[in-house]
């Protein structure tokens, strides 16, 4: 019973790499039975020095689409083996070159008809199993330049997390944790001002009873954060008291609450909505720019009834930023 094989899609990677270490495996054998002194691992290296030399390690790397690190590891083996030499750069001499040495050109006039004989069987062997594997890979690494793996499975990670968070209205059970969670961030990051504690202290009646909503997020049907649209005019309302508990950071909660917000906001017909940014609130900041927030100016000054600074951004409710363009950040 093959277990990776069993798991389909699932274990890619982990297949790709079972593969490579089969056939590198077999390539070594190669090496070893026809006594070239040669292995699989240096061959992009090796070969793109054997046709152009002289080339700096970086450029190596972009070249073969190797990390610095692994380029430099083959390099030194293959230096260890006598079949590389470096030398600075007559123009730059902070930046090192490569070359192959007298031995490694030698090397290459033995290895390029055992080359041959790997790409025919190889050729052989994707006739003989109906793939075309070359293609497929090629296919693979196109795809990949537009969107990674990571990409693709971070999006459906937000998708899943924002899904199981539940979006709930403030009532007066929730007030320790509006506390909690809006009293912990003003330590971590400013200090709780006296106009913060009269919200603290009385959310219902500095928030709620002049116009504006509290929302809860809740995982498991746990509270893990909250937010406040607190109503300034008729056109205007502000997006404030955004507060994830830590350990709920980074799983969607804080955007789910952004989102209410501004749908509340919409709703109610105010045709923007403000949000006081700090430097020192980056992810909060870059959040809000993602959903269509701009800012009005790049100079913190002080907010009115505050002492600490704030950036103020603005989304213009007339022109929101569309379902399809949320869905694709």
């Amino acid at each position: 019973m093959d277990v990776m094989q069993q798991l389909g899609a699932l274990p890619l990677a982990s297949r790709l790499r079972r593969l490579y270490e089969r056939l590198a495996r077999d390539g070594t054998r190669i090496y070893h039975e026809q006594k070239l002194g040669f292995e699989p691992r240096w061959f992009p290296v090796y070969y793109l020095l054997l046709h152009r030399p002289h080339m700096a390690v970086t450029e190596i790397a972009q070249e073969v689409g190797l990390s610095h690190p692994a380029v430099i590891q083959a390099a030194g083996a293959m230096e260890k083996a006598g079949l590389l030499v470096s030398h600075h750069d007559r123009k730059d001499e902070r930046k090192r070159l490569l070359s192959l040495s007298q031995e490694g050109k030698r090397l290459g006039a033995k290895l390029t008809p055992v080359w041959s004989d790997f790409e025919q069987a190889t050729i052989e062997l994707m006739k003989e199993t109906g793939v075309d594997i070359i293609d497929a890979l090629n296919r693979i690494e196109q795809a990949l330049d537009k969107s990674e793996l990571h990409e693709r499975i971070t999006v459906r990670i937000k998708r899943r997390q924002s899904a199981s968070i539940e979006i709930l209205d403030y009532s007066r059970q929730h007030l320790r944790y509006f506390r909690k969670f809006n009293r912990e961030w003003l330590q971590q990051f400013f200090t709780v001002e006296p106009a913060d504690k009269m919200i603290l202290n009385d959310p219902e009646g500095q928030i709620i009873n002049n116009g504006g909503h509290i929302f809860l997020a809740a995982i498991d049907g746990r509270i893990v954060g909250t937010a406040a649209l607190i109503r300034l005019n008729e056109t205007t309302a502000e997006l404030s008291m955004l507060a994830v508990t830590e350990k709920a950071q980074r799983r969607q909660a804080g955007r789910r609450l952004v989102e209410a917000a501004i749908g509340r906001a919409i709703s109610l017909g105010f045709k923007e909505l403000i949000h006081h940014s700090h430097p020192k609130l980056a992810a909060a900041a870059n959040l809000c720019r993602q959903l269509g927030f701009k800012p009005e100016s790049s100079v913190p000054r002080p907010r009115t009834g505050y002492k600490r600074k704030s950036i103020v951004i603005k989304l213009n409710i007339a022109e929101p930023i569309s379902s399809k363009e949320r869905n694709s950040l």
